[in-house]
């Protein structure tokens, strides 16, 4: 995979993974509709989790370098888990997100709070975010560093388009809406989680019988 690949990668999964309805989506909406920078706080609330926590695993990783066989699993399960959020946000599009938080909390404890209580965001890295990890390490601290930067800026795009959209009063959160991005997303996801299996599928095949 060339570095260019691996960034196209990254922005797909991450913009894919944002976009999907949940708390933070809920949140960002709902207190956007009483301020602009909402979005810019929750996001700053995440990232305080979320960055330590790709540290920890790009550091922590070293022992799959040696173990082939539970790497590419790793992966296959990234893939499977893609395409599980993805029927996730096709059986979803009709749930109603436009209000959504912590009443009486700052909007960037909310954000550290639904990270950290969010049980799809420890199933994401354990997963997905574990695979890009990985996929990462071939490009060394070059690559790590860029999917850092990638997927924040992913986080940051969409959290603050939320906001900024809800305080505005705007119209984007009508059902067409909801239905055309919730399907656009969920094709991509379930279009990258098959990639991301037949990669790692190819790679357990090939070292198992021509190594």
């Amino acid at each position: 995979m060339t570095l260019t690949a691996f960034i196209s990668q990254i922005f797909l999964i991450s913009i894919s993974g944002v976009m999907a309805p949940g708390p933070m989506t809920a949140c960002a909406i709902g207190e956007g509709s009483t301020s602009k920078s909402a979005g810019v706080k929750l996001f700053f609330g995440h990232g305080i989790i979320e960055i330590p926590l790709m540290i920890l695993l790009f550091s922590g990783l070293n022992f799959l370098e040696s173990n082939i066989y539970l790497k590419n699993i790793i992966g296959i399960a990234g893939g499977v888990v893609l395409i599980y959020f993805a029927a996730d946000m096709f059986r979803n599009v009709g749930v109603d997100y436009t209000s959504g938080g912590i009443k009486g909390k700052s909007v960037f404890f909310q954000g550290i709070v639904l990270t950290l209580f969010n049980p799809y965001f420890l199933i994401w890295w354990a997963t997905i975010g574990c695979a890009l990890v990985i996929r990462s390490k071939e490009f060394g601290i070059t690559g790590f560093v860029l999917l850092i930067v990638f997927h924040s800026l992913c986080d940051a795009f969409w959290l603050s388009f939320l906001s900024i959209a809800s305080n505005k009063g705007s119209d984007f959160f009508g059902k067409n809406f909801k239905k055309v991005v919730f399907i656009i997303c969920g094709i991509l996801l379930i279009s990258v989680g098959i990639k991301f299996i037949c990669d790692f599928l190819f790679i357990m095949v090939k070292n198992k019988f021509f190594n």
